[in-house]
């Protein structure tokens, strides 16, 4: 099963459980990353039709219907995939990619704990496979509980740790993990890290601020995020973050003003 394909019917699925319309800027980067992908698996096709076609169609046909936007919709198919989903896993043919989907269902069905089992069998399975980490991040509530789960001894985890650690407010130990994947080789150039980099110093620049301590480099995030956009223009994670580091230096009105229109007319 390539992962590419399993990644987009992924986010697919989410996009099913949680609908959103996608900025063409999305759409392009996307486009760029998945021309070579090849069509995924019997199950996985069935999968991603029965949760993006018919609980997407489903769920906009209620919206439609209802006034009141605090309501919140439910898929109505997440019991169907989950009987799918566990009759995969009962044959003991389900590989990393299908524990992450079963783990994304039983985590929009509230079930934390048992998604969360799911999540790290899935890291377990396949180490590299990025996703699953980024779901235990969001669902660890403490160092503890972290420290009782059994997972893989694989430089993967430092990146897990990233950002787990920003999630629950450590961060000077976000910076200290990102400084040391950086001093890899095979990271250096990872606009990911750089990112996070970028993300971690200026919440801590706002931390000092607010507690008017002098922060000693203010223009280090700036530096950080033009690398980042030299390498790639179009990217768009956290470039609410980069906004609004130029945003509070009126000598940089400009380039703020050039951000905006490079995001808002990407073709």
């Amino acid at each position: 099963m390539q992962f590419w394909i399993v990644r987009m019917a992924a986010y697919i699925t989410k996009f099913a459980l949680q609908p959103r319309t996608l900025p063409k800027l999305w759409i392009k980067r996307a486009s760029e990353m998945l021309y070579n992908a090849y069509e995924a698996s019997l199950d996985l096709t069935n999968i991603e039709s029965t949760s993006a076609e018919a609980g997407e169609k489903k769920k906009l046909d209620n919206m439609a219907d209802v006034l009141d936007k605090q309501l919140q919709f439910e898929n109505p198919f997440l019991n169907e995939l989950q009987t799918d989903l566990t009759r995969i896993y009962e044959t003991r043919k389900m590989d990393a990619y299908l524990l992450y989907l079963y783990g994304l269902v039983l985590n929009e069905q509230n079930l934390t704990d048992d998604a969360l089992k799911f999540f790290v069998e899935s890291v377990n399975l396949a180490p590299h496979f990025w996703l699953p980490w980024l779901e235990l991040s969001r669902l660890i509530k403490n160092k503890e509980q972290y420290q009782m789960l059994i997972l893989p001894d694989h430089w993967m985890q430092n990146l897990f740790l990233g950002e787990l650690y920003q999630r629950l407010q450590m961060l000077n130990e976000a910076v200290q993990i990102y400084d040391e994947l950086m001093q890899l080789n095979v990271l250096r150039r990872s606009l990911y890290i750089k990112t996070q980099l970028a993300v971690v110093h200026h919440n801590l620049q706002g931390i000092r601020i607010y507690s008017r301590v002098h922060f000693k480099d203010p223009n280090s995030v700036l530096e950080i995020f033009k690398d980042i956009m030299d390498a790639d223009e179009y990217r768009m994670d956290h470039v609410d973050t980069y906004s609004n580091s130029l945003f509070v230096r009126i000598e940089h009105y400009f380039k703020t003003a050039k951000l905006f229109s490079r995001m808002s007319t990407p073709f």
